[in-house]
C-alpha cells in the first residue's frame, strides 16, 4: 500500500476542536523551526489561545496517532508494520 496516497476517513464523531495544549505545542514547534529558535523560547511567545487551525491540526495529529497505534496493535506479525526510522526496519 502506498502510504502517501492513502485516504483518511474521519469518523462521524470526529471533534475538530483538538486539545488546546497540544495545539499550542504544535504551533510552538512550527514557529521554532521557522524562526530558528529553541522550542522553549517559541513556546513562551505563543498565546494560550491559539487559532482554530492549530486546534484542528492537534485533532488530526491525535486521530492519526490513535489510528496508527490501533493498526500496529492489530497486526499478528510486527514485521508487517510500516517503519518510520531506519532503526525500526525489520531484519
Amino acid at each position: 500500500m502506498d502510504v502517501l496516497n492513502r485516504r483518511i476517513e474521519l469518523p462521524d464523531d470526529f471533534d475538530p476542536n483538538g486539545d488546546p495544549e497540544l495545539a499550542r505545542r504544535i504551533c510552538a514547534a512550527f514557529l521554532s523551526y521557522q524562526q530558528d529558535v529553541s522550542v522553549a523560547t517559541a513556546y513562551k511567545k505563543v498565546p494560550d489561545n491559539v487559532g482554530d487551525l492549530w486546534r484542528l491540526c492537534a485533532a488530526l495529529v491525535t486521530f492519526l496517532w490513535r489510528q496508527s497505534v490501533d493498526h500496529r496493535l492489530s497486526l499478528k506479525d510486527p514485521s508487517e508494520a510500516p517503519y518510520v526510522y531506519p532503526s525500526e526496519k525489520p531484519q
